[in-house]
């Protein structure tokens, strides 16, 4: 009941089923007597509301002007898909079933006629059958028994009314409260903004819909002000439930008490709270489906192409496994200042029977001072196959090693930016 200048505004009943969960409510609402233009009482007849029910999800709300249905997430009480039908679409989509239409109609006289039981289990299944083009061979078989065809019962059949519906995608923050219903073309039919608590501060509602669902688990209730979980009331202005808690103790030290912390937690049913982010994933194939998304998501961001430009050739050196070597690197740098190095040549250094100094014999010049030949020997494994390259080599740079010939004959700018532009990648 509502109450205003002690006058009353609002007379509500409300109705339960067994497992306590809210099924109806009618509801007498102060309005102008008919006859008068200035005397106002409660309406004679209440404005009614029905709610249907998917364990301990509302899934349904009827009135007398529309049905609301609405889809959840699987496990979870966050809305996806909201799904309205006028109640005259309702009305044209009525018609009488196959057992109803030969029940009505099958005497003689016109009168109604029961039919058993397993007549009509069969004629609805029959139905179905007919109405997907797809008839067994038990039930042709059964109607050649009547002395029937298909295509006779098919005849039959009331023609079936699709109703028109409006259909709204819900967009959620990570709690399940709903920010907006968006329509299947992209446009926005309702937007609202909430505190922490779930208390409405604005609201943006050009289809003029009637959007009730708050927080995860919990329907405005117009006449008392309050929000409804399945378990009991809460109150937002104030920030917790107007009932104890049923589970007593087991829910926490207050029995009234929302989860302190409602940006990160909830409390679905009215019970006890959880963690919102992680009882999602925690459910089946959650995790693996957030991870999927994630990287698809990042898949399909455009990634900018990377020109990388030549800025030096460098060298480092190093050993391994007692062998000295020299690494001919060029360096890149890109339009977003990254560097990166490639090595283009490896040579190695050290104390091998083949000189690369030698011209023409690949072999040390028995009057050279072998101390000096020991110091100065420096040998490319990879690129020498035998002594015929070194021998080309030594034609080529004369007494240079196969590092410095590199060096002063092809690593050019030329080679660099060759080798920059072709290692690019996105």
């Amino acid at each position: 009941m509502r109450i205003q200048h002690n006058t009353i505004q609002a007379e509500g009943r409300y109705l339960y089923d067994p497992l306590g969960r809210r099924v109806g409510k009618r509801v007498w609402k102060r309005e102008l007597v008919h006859w008068s233009n200035t005397r106002m009482e409660l309406s004679r007849r209440p404005y009614v509301t029905w709610y249907g029910w998917e364990g301990d999800r509302l899934t349904t709300i009827q009135t007398g002007q529309s049905r609301v249905q609405t889809v959840y997430g699987p496990g979870s009480f966050t809305p996806l898909v909201r799904i309205e039908t006028d109640a005259a679409e309702q009305a044209k989509a009525q018609h009488r079933s196959l057992a109803e239409k030969l029940s009505q109609e099958g005497s003689e006289d016109g009168q109604a006629v029961q039919l058993p039981a397993a007549l009509t289990a069969m004629l609805d299944r029959l139905e179905g059958e007919l109405r997907r083009n797809a008839v067994s061979e038990e039930s042709r078989q059964w109607l050649a028994g009547c002395g029937l065809t298909p295509e006779q019962m098919a005849g039959q059949l009331e023609p079936e009314y699709t109703p028109q519906r409006k259909i709204h995608l819900y967009h959620c923050d990570q709690r399940g409260l709903p920010l907006a219903l968006i329509t299947p073309d992209n446009t926005v039919a309702w937007r609202g903004e909430y505190d922490e608590w779930g208390n409405l501060s604005g609201e943006e509602n050009p289809a003029d819909l009637e959007q009730l669902i708050r927080l995860p688990g919990q329907q405005y209730d117009e006449e008392s002000g309050l929000y409804y979980n399945r378990y009991r009331y809460y109150n937002p202005g104030q920030g917790r439930y107007i009932t104890q808690d049923p589970i007593g103790l087991k829910g926490g030290w207050n029995l009234y008490q929302y989860p302190l912390n409602p940006v990160k937690n909830i409390d679905q049913p009215g019970l006890n709270g959880i963690n919102a982010l992680g009882s999602w994933l925690n459910q089946s194939g959650m995790k693996g489906a957030c991870n999927n998304a994630i990287a698809q998501l990042e898949n399909s961001i455009p990634k900018p192409r990377s020109d990388w430009q030549f800025i030096r050739w460098e060298t480092n050196e190093g050993k391994n496994y007692g062998n000295s070597y020299k690494n001919a690197n060029v360096v890149c740098k890109e339009q977003f200042d990254n560097k990166k190095m490639i090595n283009v040549k490896t040579f190695q250094t050290g104390w091998l029977p083949i000189n690369e100094v030698e011209a023409g014999r690949g072999i040390p010049d028995p009057s050279e001072d072998s101390s000096d030949i020991a110091s100065g020997t420096e040998t490319n494994v990879d690129n020498i196959k035998d002594l015929m390259d070194a021998h080309s080599m030594a034609k080529k740079c004369g007494s240079k090693s196969n590092y410095q010939c590199f060096m002063d004959t092809e690593a050019t700018s030329e080679l660099g930016r060759k080798i920059c532009k072709q290692r690019s990648y996105y």
